[in-house]
């Protein structure tokens, strides 16, 4: 959905006084007879482009088809003698009609002056396809009406010349180039919108503005504002006489925009709405003289988009200025952005989805997510240079992609405008050092002693020269001073670190040899199982989760002189402390690797007298066993 942002003006409050409510016509045309020789019809009415800020529509009024032979009359036809060729005559003229009627017409918007032969129409002008008519068409029958067209896909909707009504080449019946209907040349309603190099005093002909048009650049640079300074300051005045205030009185945003208006500047509101903050620095909501002059060279400086963002939207039908958006402001949205693809029932449904917190009015941030769900989302992807997604799920990845586009958008904007206040500055000041440089240049001339002024000039120079050298050895001395500075700071902090790091290593060290001594003192680290004729370990002690706590800090484990055949499957896991570990006497024929895998801190192993086939490999890796009985 393409909008051009250079050619849409402010629109005061005052002008949705005018008659036709919000919407201004800004230029009209009345619809003439196309080609005689190559249409049998042509269509006749008139068209509007009309204005609510910067979106513009189509406005068609008493659309009708007429045939440019008349119908045969039965008095033509007794005249003629020959009843039966009469008859074939008035037959052949009906199948005319028929099939001239059913000639698809398209609506094409040209650049150039529209005329009744247009061989490279297809080629050069817009399609704007109807949403009201049949596959993008326009009269089927004999009549159409009134009926309007939004014109939120036309790249800069304004700068159009004519409309033309026409059939294409391909369509039945082929032609060798397209057959124009009806045509109509567009002319504005009111004195057309100038451009700011206008305004700035480079209009004195029509063919300088013409050359300059041409060759000037969407975007001024720093020293295309420096060559500038002096105009942008006798414009700035101009708006000031135009509003017949004093220099020394400051407006605020309304007078910001009547500026603009006065001046005839092309301007967004959302635009205009940041530069204003951007001059604001007190933050008063009032500018004077020297701000405005800053606004227009920033106006010159920040670039535009061809097409119509989230923000320009919010700032358009934001018609009270509050920075929020109402139930009947979100209905003129979403009439104009959706392109009447949504009722009243949907357009009040969405507005309750975005408004999260039910007040009855939605800001930018749930604004930005109405506009995703009513926007043509691969038009608007492709109008910021990228590529939509087809295929399955592709509704839901370009709504991500447009999302994201649109991100990246608000961040630029907002980074853009963080510094072309201080290039402007910069520009200014590098004006005032210019112009004093040649107020001496001259008195230095208009002087008598010559000779003592440039002596003089030659020692401030070198006075001048000394100091920079001062200052940049005082600088590079306070540079070195931070840095020893910051350098000794982060020493302390490594410092403090590793101090920090020892005290918990000790406290930790501290505490768990506190936590092992009450274990001693109570005589949880010692299992005395010996002597009990068990045949097996009770299972209380493995699987009692009071008991599995303990066995973590056992040190010793006595299972001596009993009748056990096997041990528990992960009974000895969770011993990671134990010590020593008696199991004699018993009637074990074997010890499973994973009684061993964890005794790491394992020091003495007694295993004599069982019923033992093999030892175990993990023997192998208990690397601080000291003692290993294994008698029989």
């Amino acid at each position: 959905m393409a909008l051009a942002s250079d050619v849409a003006p402010l629109l005061s409050k005052e002008r949705a006084d005018e008659p036709g409510g919000l919407w201004a016509t800004k230029q009209y045309g009345d619809l003439k007879e196309g080609d005689r020789l190559r249409a049998a019809d042509y269509v006749t009415g008139s068209v509007e482009v009309r204005q609510l800020r910067s979106v513009y529509k189509l406005s068609f009024t008493d659309i009708a088809r007429v045939n440019r032979f008349k119908p045969v009359e039965a008095q033509e036809i007794a005249m003629a003698g020959d009843e039966e060729s009469d008859e074939s005559v008035a037959a052949l003229r009906r199948a005319e009609r028929e099939q001239n009627a059913s000639v698809r017409l398209y609506v094409f918007l040209t650049k150039k002056k529209a005329k009744t032969r247009m061989a490279d129409l297809e080629e050069t002008a817009f399609l704007l396809r109807l949403e009201v008519g049949k596959e993008g068409c326009i009269c089927f029958g004999d009549t159409f009406g009134n009926f309007e067209q939004g014109m939120l896909q036309v790249p800069n909707p304004t700068g159009y010349k004519g409309i033309a009504i026409a059939k294409r080449k391909a369509d039945e019946p082929k032609t060798d180039e397209p057959i124009i209907y009806a045509y109509a040349r567009i002319v504005p309603k009111r004195r057309p919108v100038v451009a700011s190099e206008v305004v700035l005093g480079l209009a004195e002909d029509k063919d300088r503005v013409t050359r300059y048009a041409k060759a000037a650049p969407t975007v001024k640079t720093d020293d295309d504002l420096l060559k500038g300074v002096r105009k942008y300051t006798r414009t700035a005045r101009k708006a000031w006489e135009a509003m017949s205030i004093p220099e020394d009185q400051g407006i605020d945003f309304e007078g910001f925009k009547l500026a603009f208006d006065e001046l005839n500047l092309v301007i967004m509101e959302g635009r205009a709405l940041q530069l204003f903050k951007a001059c604001d620095l007190s933050g008063t909501g009032m500018i004077g003289v020297s701000e405005l002059e800053v606004a227009l060279m920033m106006h010159d400086v920040v670039p535009t988009t061809s097409y119509l963002t989230p923000l320009d939207s919010f700032n358009v039908f934001d018609l009270d200025g509050g920075g929020d958006i109402s139930w009947v402001e979100f209905k003129e949205a979403a009439e104009v952005i959706a392109g009447g693809k949504l009722n009243e029932e949907q357009t009040k449904e969405l507005f309750d989805k975005v408004d999260t917190d039910k007040s009855g009015v939605i800001e930018y941030e749930e604004f930005k997510q109405a506009w995703l769900a009513m926007v043509n989302l691969e038009q608007e992807i492709k109008a910021r240079g990228r590529k939509p997604a087809f295929g399955p799920m592709s509704s839901t990845r370009n709504r991500r992609i447009l999302a994201q586009a649109v991100e990246d958008e608000d961040r630029a904007t907002t980074e853009v405008f963080k510094t072309v206040r201080g290039r402007v500055d910069n520009v200014r000041r590098r004006a005032r050092l210019l112009r004093d440089e040649k107020k001496k240049m001259k008195a230095t001339k208009g002087g008598k002693n010559t000779l003592v002024d440039a002596s003089e000039d030659a020692t401030k120079k070198r006075q001048r020269r000394l100091m920079m050298k001062r200052e940049q050895a005082e600088r590079s001395r306070q540079r070195l001073e931070q840095k020893v500075k910051q350098n000794e700071l982060h020493q302390q902090l490594a410092a403090k670190k590793d101090r920090d790091t020892t005290q918990i290593k000790q406290r930790v060290a501290q505490q768990e040899k506190e936590r092992i001594a009450g274990i001693r003192a109570r005589g949880d680290d010692q299992l005395w199982l010996s002597h009990r004729n068990l045949r097996q370990v009770p299972s209380e002690y493995y699987q009692d989760p009071k008991w599995r706590g303990k066995l973590v800090d056992l040190v010793l484990l006595d299972l001596q002189d009993n009748r056990l055949a096997e041990l528990p499957p992960n009974f000895l896991a969770e011993m990671v402390s134990l010590r020593k570990l008696d199991i004699s006497k018993n009637r074990l024929s074997f010890i499973a690797n994973e009684h061993l895998a964890n005794l790491d801190h394992l020091q003495v192993l007694i295993l004599s007298r069982n019923e033992l086939r093999e030892l175990p490999p993990a023997l192998g890796k208990l690397s601080k066993l000291q003692h290993l009985l294994i008698s029989k």
